[in-house]
């Protein structure tokens, strides 16, 4: 890395989209901060907004209050947007001398230099109070539940230096926020919401996997773990079955909720799923990448079958 690198707020990110708000309009002055909490990557706060998103739909077929569904739509939305620039700033600062050895993520802006160790534990302290400060849109319980996250978030960068599973505690960080959207609005019952979430961990496990196959030789060299090292020679075969893992969850918690129905609305994931597994190219970065970004409309399909409530 050269030093024009470590001290210029230009250089943009290489998984960053192309011509991204950050990149482009950005005050210079506020990049290196916006790029910490992944603002020029936005892909991260939809995955996490999703599954908050299917709990939502099941209280609006369920026939919640409609002062309720507001208030929890309003307090998911704003807080995937604050807890993932959260998890990342705490990522990064965990992260910063690992990523300067890796091609992807050297020019982050802790790890190349461009922001300080104190800057981003003020921003992180700064986004800590704002996710606190949504807890009362979402009531006592699941207030609760909310804040039982915490640790997930803090041990979260810590489970890659000491197993091969980081994306198991991933997939609980990331669908935390169904957790709590359910818990506060009670749209149907707790077995409904545990399969459903399990499956949605497997799902994250599924796509996560794919994104870190970007990574792996840099993984193998500085000695962290990653699912994406652990499926070895057979990676469709690994996404393969925790995606087909999700779908079962999926169809079973829906089902539960929403009686047989259900079936007809998993197909189009089924088929989504599918898709991504014949296309995996483990040594084809954009590829994955694109595979990693394609689980935005996963999300989407997965957050179906609540509709067969009404039929």
């Amino acid at each position: 890395m050269t030093q024009q690198e470590t001290d210029n707020p230009h250089v943009p990110l290489p998984d960053a989209p192309d011509n991204n708000w950050v990149d482009r309009h950005a005050p210079l002055s506020w990049r290196p901060y916006l790029r910490l909490m992944r603002v020029d990557r936005p892909v991260g706060s939809h995955l996490l907004a999703i599954p908050c998103l299917w709990a939502i739909l099941a209280g609006v077929v369920a026939g919640v209050a409609w002062l309720d569904l507001a208030l929890v739509t309003i307090a998911c939305l704003l807080g995937a947007f604050i807890t993932r620039s959260l998890g990342c700033v705490v990522n990064d600062l965990a992260d910063r001398k690992m990523d300067a050895k890796v091609a992807r993520t050297k020019n982050r802006p802790l790890a190349s230099g461009q922001l300080t160790v104190t800057s981003a534990l003020i921003l992180m302290v700064i986004l800590g109070l704002l996710a606190f400060a949504l807890l009362p849109l979402v009531g006592w319980q699941a207030s609760m539940v909310a804040l039982a996250a915490t640790p997930l978030i803090l041990a979260y960068p810590l489970m890659k230096r000491i197993t091969h599973w980081p994306q198991l505690m991933l997939g609980g960080c990331m669908n935390w926020g169904f957790l709590v959207a359910w818990t506060s609005l009670e749209p149907g019952s707790f077995m409904s919401a545990m399969l459903i979430f399990s499956g949605a961990i497997c799902w994250t496990i599924a796509y996560d996997t794919i994104y870190a196959f970007q990574d792996r030789d840099d993984d193998r060299l500085i000695g962290v773990g990653s699912t994406a090292i652990l499926a070895g020679d057979h990676p469709k075969l690994f996404v393969g079955f925790f995606y087909a893992a999700a779908w079962l969850l999926f169809a079973s918690g829906w089902l539960v909720f929403a009686g047989p129905n259900t079936i007809w609305f998993m197909l189009p994931l089924g088929a989504h799923l599918a898709w991504q597994i014949a296309s995996i190219r483990v040594e084809d970065g954009n590829c994955n990448l694109m595979l990693f970004r394609a689980n935005r409309l996963a999300g989407i399909l997965a957050g179906l079958p609540p509709l067969a409530y009404v039929l």
